[in-house]
């Protein structure tokens, strides 16, 4: 039988005997956390919050705080929906697991025996590429996040073009977080189990554990009720912004989840595999998503690291790290307008689920971890918020100071080589397919996948500013090369990526991209695409 370990702050909240919805008495403990977050969400300018702490297979916390949405009268509650991001990654790695259960794929076979056509820039490392690999941000590969974020891929898409993905590193060599692989994974879920992850993930999680308010897509946000807005600071004013749609990239980050629901999910994960009596997933399996894969960097110089912390390591969608002689199991979720955390401690069958409708500028989630863990592990307090808050600020003076040393680097009086005519034209990337320049009223406009749309400032010579019209989207800079006739042969965009020009016109474009994936079904390079 399990030792049950309640230490101060769980002893004081379950004595205070609340339901989920309904408090029926503040006890000093909770007072304390309340005041607590609620102070860290005005420092932070975060407009809501959501908290839910389980101990021993109890619900002990579901609460929310502050608003859904600025200027609007709706609080957040433990059934606000938001969305949860990359902490989405454990539900994938789960659904992996069950199909290592049913006998249908195992952990160290070749991804390519159970997903036909999965293939990476180097077949050597095709052909030995793990399940395992797949699961632990150890392919080596450059983490090319615009392969669905700026391409408008489908998921088939983007494992399709995965070949094109350079290595910076060998294969298990080194930590390097990649959302593709996480995509990829979801696609091969959906190829052993003949239904797609979204249908996988509710039919094998959801419904089992009776998460009622979670879902697989924003689309369906609209019509439903209490739902938190995500909001971003645009030219210094937090607004409140759309739900990014992350469909093509759902594998890796698309959950939409409340705090109550997202307690019924700690409760399995903490429960071996079990919820309510009856076995979701085997131990063995919820163990190995649970299990250090691959060593992530640890630095003691950090102002604001964990205590004492020794190592740090990526499981299978969870990060491992100690914490005050702990073993934590972590991992934050961030898209537009929205952060997420989700914290386990095991050995003390305790964990807890953090959500906010705030994006950039906020780091307030793992403040809020680390002040309850301390108050679990009955440790001295710190003001985690502050801390945090203090680094949060240097971050953003160090982004200023880079911000006007590029603009100190540009060089003024100068002007394109050649008339903006000569510029226009259609450029693709095997990788990321199709980049369009056009000519409207005197201007450049540059169109690279859906959310990449904008008008094309002159910055010097032959670079140009993209000011995209999408305000969560940086600017980038693009850089015409002319080749040795003097006509313009490519673009590099913000030095990571070489569009070189085709001869299609812009109703070509949609075939231009579609030879791009043919091509990628065939076979994968041997080497730079440029």
């Amino acid at each position: 039988m399990k030792t049950v370990r309640v230490l101060p702050l769980l002893f004081s909240i379950l004595s205070g005997a609340f339901g989920i919805s309904n408090v029926q008495g503040q006890t000093p403990a909770l007072d304390k956390l309340s005041s607590y977050v609620e102070k860290a969400m005005r420092d932070w300018e975060v407009p809501g919050v959501a908290i839910s702490i389980v101990n021993e297979d109890a619900v002990i916390l579901a609460k929310g705080y502050g608003v859904t949405e600025l200027g609007k009268p709706g609080r957040v509650d433990e059934n606000t929906i938001f969305s949860i991001a990359s902490v989405t990654k454990a539900f994938t790695s789960a659904s992996v697991g069950m199909l290592v259960d049913a006998g249908k794929v195992e952990w160290d076979e070749p991804v390519v025996k159970y997903l036909p056509g999965f293939a990476l820039y180097d077949p050597r490392v095709t052909a030995e590429f793990t399940v395992r690999d797949l699961l632990s941000h150890h392919s080596g590969l450059e983490r090319g996040d615009w392969l669905w974020s700026g391409t408008g891929y489908d998921r088939d898409g983007v494992v399709a073009h995965l070949r094109y993905l350079r290595p910076i590193a060998g294969l298990r060599a080194a930590y390097g977080y990649s959302n593709n692989m996480y995509i990829a994974a979801g696609q091969m879920v959906a190829a052993v189990s003949k239904m797609t992850w979204d249908d996988f993930v509710k039919s094998r999680i959801f419904v089992p554990l009776g998460m009622t308010r979670s879902g697989t897509t924003v689309r369906v946000l609209p019509g439903m009720d209490n739902v938190a807005i995500p909001h971003e600071p645009i030219a210094g004013v937090l607004k409140p912004v759309s739900h990014g749609n992350l469909d093509n990239e759902a594998p890796g980050g698309a959950i939409t989840s409340t705090v109550s629901d997202m307690a019924r999910w700690i409760r399995f994960q903490l429960g071996d595999g079990t919820f309510e009596g009856k076995r979701i997933m085997s131990a063995a399996s919820l163990e190995e998503t649970h299990t250090p894969q691959t060593i992530m960097p640890v630095s003691s110089s950090d102002p604001v690291s964990e205590p004492g912390k020794h190592f740090s390591a990526y499981c299978f969608g969870w990060q491992a790290l100690d914490y005050r002689g702990c073993k934590l199991l972590t991992h934050t979720g961030a898209y537009d307008g929205i952060r997420s955390e989700i914290a386990l401690v095991p050995e003390h069958h305790f964990g807890f689920m953090i959500l906010t409708n705030r994006g950039r500028g906020n780091t307030l989630t793992t403040p809020i971890r680390n002040y309850i863990l301390d108050l679990m592990l009955d440790a001295s307090g710190r003001d985690w918020s502050a801390d945090f808050l203090k680094q949060a600020r240097i971050a953003e003076e160090r982004a200023a100071a880079d911000a006007k040393r590029l603009e100190a680097a540009r060089v003024t009086g100068t002007s394109p080589s050649l008339p903006l005519e000569a510029y226009v034209g259609t450029y693709s990337e095997d990788g990321f397919g199709v980049a369009q320049i056009t000519l409207k009223a005197g201007k450049l406009y540059a169109r690279l996948g859906p959310r990449n749309e904008g008008e094309l400032e002159h910055w010097h010579y032959n670079t140009f500013r993209a000011n995209w019209q999408d305000p969560l989207r940086a600017h980038s800079l693009i850089t015409f090369s002319l080749n040795s006739a003097g006509k313009v042969d490519a673009i590099d965009v913000q030095g990571l990526r070489v569009y070189r020009r085709t001869i299609a016109t812009m109703p070509q474009a949609a075939a231009v991209l579609l030879a791009g994936r043919s091509r990628a079904k065939a076979t994968a390079p041997h080497g730079p695409n440029f």
